[in-house]
């Protein structure tokens, strides 16, 4: 965060300098001839060919020297063209005036490359005015490279005791290698000073444009422009009260390597930057630099900006942008930042009740791979209106949503963030432990939170954390353009969710109408431009979906994902489908997934994923066990919903072979991500492998089948396959080849629509209540085989009490009983299904019982 205090100080004292400064150019300039020439005249100069000593009206009678145009006092209309291809060493400082509508200009004749104006370090600015007006300046290459560091201008603008200065416009100049000092605040050195100082006559600056500049390797500052007469609010120690420049336009420079700052504008009223693009400022300064920002202005508008590799060699800002101190209505727009190593945003301003920073607009921007901090905030900062802005942080991203040196002494700074959408893919905190000062208030409404989601993550009462559904998130390079990644889909959940907001530039990123006809506002920085298609219907009640039966090797094949989750960052992947072996794989060998198994490896969970199709009711069951019950240390199950845990985390032991059954009820928002993830417990090692088979039914889940729910895992789906030996049970054994349950001998056994006894040992399918309520037992009991045996003996159970039977089944009753019963249960309660073998046990005597029970 821009120190604002320690700035304020540290101009004081420079302006002062500057005073001296100016005084002393008076008075040098005073003691030089210097000659006056007709006005609405054009003057050649060409460093290889001229002469001095020639009129310079014509390119055969040109010029030779800079000294010769810097002794000329030129008037309104007048042209100083350079000849292509030349070059200058020294200073360029033409003397004189223009008038409005008849500026003086400078610029190039010829063919080839733009005239070099090389100051070399000998002066202290290559190119300068001081206190002239209605000067145009442009198609020059500058620079100013000493052999060792000191203060140094590539252009340098100054006004003094002057009043207003009109017309100042620098165009298409090529500024490079700039070696000025670089301390903490040594903003005066650099490519383009616009400055303002003396004490005696307010003074400012109207109608200043600069244009089509390419500014690279120069230190401290690219683009500066600062004034004296600065005193107001927290302001008090320049020269008098706040005179702000006018008709400031900053639009369409490239700079690149700058040591510090990038384009700065301060006592300015309303001034605009726009379709400047900086990159990779903050690379040598000390102090805290960002790459575009304002300082005590009025109404500034920047736009369509583009801040990106902004240094931050000291941990102070290095961010892409900053509404900083002492300022009204600060508005920042259409800017794409990324990969700035401070962060996206500052909202920075003085301390204590006269200093202000109000009313900060920050809208339809992107941020893209911003590191350190989103946002931060210091100082006093009243009302600030963060809105639709678009947010994507990168898996490696480890990063503060926002960093708050708040002023503890006052009380009404507010950050309100609404329709923004976060796609986070690393970690974002929004708590932050090095903020041990006071706390800027902040509210939330109406914001998108997708991706990982940090304890941290503030309340929303329109929050969403369903997939936001962009084109390409994550695929924005460089140059404002390539974001169309960032547009939703159709299908998109953020599409007429937003909450309109009054007086909101009517347009988006990329210059959509706001809200699209006939439609509502929308989340992020795109404005959905058509209708819709309508949302999708939610499933028919009773839908399921179960993870083994719609395995398959396409990621998101019936709403089913399989990814990895890095233990150390907490951020999510996708896994690989191996053919070979028919399973998925992450990026070590043991992170497997297969239809019914899960197993993680050292550094990563193993996660199956379900996505909700639709905004409903979902019911999860299941049971999570261990699958070799011989080796290994058991490991962590978790089922989480987004980033909120709803089961677990649960430690399933090595030898656990009948785990925990599992029985959820939820409510999803389309988008919204379920989670079954499996990690390592102690050890991981190879047999550490999990059997988690889990089904997701659309609805409060009303309906139980025995054939749908048979696996050959015990307890998947709430079913159990048992033994009674008349006082106790004991569980059967999976037969994998012949696909059924299987007792102590191969007579006793359970299929999926089928039982068989033996004698002494009843065949019995249990099933467990999920939850408390009314069932209705029904089914079909009868002979399977109706050849031989001698029939059975058939009864249903309620916790070893007899709710219907017992009724015997005829060695050839095909048509058997129907049943129909009702009672109350309560959540763990067992409903045995039971068949005695009857008086012989004959292999003949399979019963074919397939019940259904239903919740009231």
């Amino acid at each position: 965060m821009a120190n604002t205090e320690k700035r304020r100080t540290l101009f004081y004292i420079l302006m002062m300098g500057l005073t001296l400064a100016a005084a002393c150019w008076l008075l040098v300039s005073a003691l030089k001839p210097e000659t006056a020439y007709a006005a609405n005249t054009t003057y050649y100069v060409d460093a290889d060919s001229g002469n001095d000593g020639n009129s310079g009206t014509s390119p055969t009678a040109a010029w030779k020297t800079l000294a010769k145009v810097n002794a000329t006092t030129f008037g309104a209309g007048d042209k100083i063209l350079f000849k292509a291809g030349t070059s200058y060493t020294g200073q360029l400082w033409p003397k004189g005036s223009g008038a409005s509508g008849n500026p003086i200009v400078v610029d190039l004749y010829g063919t080839g490359s733009k005239p070099v104006i090389n100051g070399a370090g000998t002066v202290t600015e290559t190119v300068r005015l001081y206190n002239q007006q209605y000067w145009e300046i442009r198609n020059l290459e500058i620079t100013n490279l000493g052999p060792t560091r000191a203060l140094r201008r590539a252009v340098w603008i100054e006004a003094s005791d002057f009043g207003v200065v009109n017309y100042i416009h620098l165009l298409n100049l090529d500024i490079h290698d700039v070696n000025s000092i670089i301390g903490d605040w040594d903003l005066d050195g650099g490519g383009i000073i616009v400055r303002v100082t003396g004490a005696a006559v307010s003074t400012k600056y109207n109608d200043v444009l600069i244009q089509g500049n390419t500014i690279k390797s120069v230190d401290s500052t690219g683009i500066f422009l600062r004034s004296g007469w600065m005193n107001r609010g927290a302001m008090n120690g320049g020269a008098g009260p706040w005179a702000g420049s006018t008709n400031v336009v900053v639009r369409s420079n490239s700079l690149n390597d700058i040591g510090g700052d990038g384009i700065v504008i301060c006592e300015s009223a309303g001034p605009l930057v726009e379709y400047n693009v900086v990159s990779n400022a903050d690379r040598r300064m000390s102090g805290s630099h960002t790459a575009i920002w304002n300082m005590n202005t009025d109404d500034a508008v920047y736009q369509y900006n583009e801040a990106y590799l902004t240094r931050n060699p000291n941990g102070a800002d290095g961010l892409g942008f900053d509404a900083d101190g002492n300022s009204h209505r600060s508005l920042y727009q259409y800017n794409y930042s990324h990969d700035n190593e401070g962060g996206f945003m500052d909202i920075c301003n003085y301390e204590g009740p006269q200093s202000f920073n109000d009313d900060v607009v920050v809208r339809y921007n992107i941020s893209q791979n911003d590191r350190t901090r989103l946002f931060a905030s210091c100082g006093r900062n009243v009302n600030a209106n963060i809105y639709n802005n678009t947010i994507f942080t990168s898996a490696a991203g480890n990063l503060l949503f926002l960093w708050d040196y708040a002023d503890p002494t006052t009380s009404d700074s507010m950050l309100n963030f609404k329709n923004n959408i976060i796609y986070n893919s690393g970690i974002l905190s929004f708590d932050c432990n090095a903020c041990t000062r006071g706390y800027t208030p902040r509210s939330f409404d109406y914001n998108t939170f997708f991706g990982n989601h940090h304890s941290s993550e503030p309340a929303d009462p329109h929050k969403s954390t369903a997939d936001p559904k962009f084109v390409n998130p994550g695929s924005g390079g460089n140059g404002r353009n390539t974001v169309d990644g960032y547009k939703l889909q159709p299908n998109s959940p953020a599409i007429n969710t937003g909450v309109a907001i009054a007086n909101n530039g009517g347009k988006d990123y990329w210059g959509n109408p706001i809200p699209y006809a006939g439609g509502s506002t929308d989340r992020g920085a795109f404005e959905y431009q058509g209708t819709p298609p309508t949302p999708p219907l939610a499933p028919v009640i009773g839908t399921t979906w179960k993870a083994s039966l719609q395995f398959s090797d396409v990621q998101g094949q019936d709403q089913w994902y399989y990814k990895q989750k890095n233990l150390f960052y907490g951020t999510y992947s996708n896994d690989t489908w191996n053919a070979a072996n028919q399973w998925w794989v992450g990026s070590q060998y043991y992170a497997i997934i297969t239809k019914n198994l899960i197993a993680p490896d050292a550094a990563n969970d193993s996660v199956r994923a379900w996505v909700a199709p639709a905004t409903g009711t979902i019911t999860i069951t299941g049971v999570v066990r261990k699958s070799n019950v011989t080796c290994g240390d058991g490991a962590v199950a978790t089922m989480m919903k987004n980033g909120s845990a709803l089961w677990g985390p649960q430690v399933v032991a090595y030898n656990d072979a009948l785990g925990y059954s599992l029985y959820l009820t939820t409510t999803v928002t389309a988008g919204d991500t379920i989670y079954f993830g499996i990690n390592k417990n102690t050890l991981n090692d190879y047999c550490d492998t999990l059997n988690w088979d889990p089904t997701i039914t659309w609805g409060d889940r009303k309906v139980w089948k025995a054939s749908e729910g048979f696996s050959e895992t015990q307890g998947q789906d709430g079913w159990y396959y048992r033994e009674w030996n008349g006082s106790s049970y004991t569980y059967k054994t999976w037969d994998a080849a012949k696909g059924w349950w299987v007792g102590n001998v191969n007579y006793s056994t359970i299929m999926s629509t089928s039982q068989h006894a033996q004698t002494g040992r009843d065949a019995v399918r249990t099933w467990v209540a999920p939850k408390a309520g009314t069932i209705t037992i029904t089914g079909t009991v009868k002979k399977d085989n109706v050849n031989t045996g001698d029939g059975v003996v058939v009864s249903i159970l309620k916790n070893l009490t007899t709710i219907w039977g017992n009724q015997t089944i005829a060695w050839d009753d095909s048509t058997g009983y129907t049943h129909s019963v009702v009672t109350t249960v309560n959540a763990g309660d067992n409903i045995d299904f039971r068949v005695n073998s009857n008086v012989v046990n004959d292999y003949a005597d399979n019963v074919n019982w397939d019940p259904t029970i239903t919740y009231s």
